[in-house]
């Protein structure tokens, strides 16, 4: 990773988009960037938008500015918002040993509940035809996990439920929304 990372460095490139999938892959190229002196302007893909398992390592003065786009509501653990308290005693209740803040696990949480609309949809009928066609007909699901705006979307032919979301920035030692909602396609 560190002689790829350098060698993006030596180009001066006023952007750098890091496309991982995994935390550690992330991790390591924003600080191995901010080693080097670099400071293009930087995106990370969403999944690794996750202060636990990327900024922390990474280091938190490294990953200061870092933006990604984010559809799921920032956690805070002294938000008043009754979603994420919901979230947050669900947490305590059930997984005491995982931090709440880990984005991986919110995201867990949404999933979870996404799971039960699509069940709900299928009635009686859980074959697996009845489950796929109704996971492929999610119309405008809110959960509560998802912040405003933003809601699950598939049909027959996209199975992406979510395209929309804001741009976040890390900064203060937590993402920041800062942007309106942003639609994709």
């Amino acid at each position: 990773m560190d002689s790829q990372i350098l060698t993006l460095a030596n180009t001066k490139a006023d952007v750098f988009l890091i496309y991982s999938v995994t935390p550690r892959a992330c991790a390591q190229a924003i600080r191995k960037a901010h080693e080097t002196g670099w400071r293009p302007m930087r995106f990370i893909s969403s999944g690794c938008a996750n202060k636990e398992t990327v900024m922390v390592p990474a280091g938190l003065e490294a990953a200061t500015g870092i933006m990604s786009v984010g559809a799921l509501k920032p956690y805070s653990a002294d938000s008043t918002d009754p979603d994420l308290v919901a979230y947050r005693e669900f947490m305590k209740a059930r997984l005491p040993n995982i931090d709440p803040a880990n984005l991986a696990a919110g995201y867990g949480y949404m999933v979870a509940q996404a799971l039960v609309v699509v069940l709900t949809q299928c009635k009686n009928d859980l074959s697996r035809e009845n489950i796929m066609a109704q996971a492929a007909n999610l119309k405008g699901v809110a959960l509560p996990m998802l912040m405003p705006g933003v809601t699950l979307n598939t049909s027959p032919t996209d199975y992406r439920p979510i395209k929309d979301g804001y741009m976040v920035e890390f900064r203060d030692n937590q993402f920041n929304v800062i942007s309106e909602l942003l639609r994709g396609s």
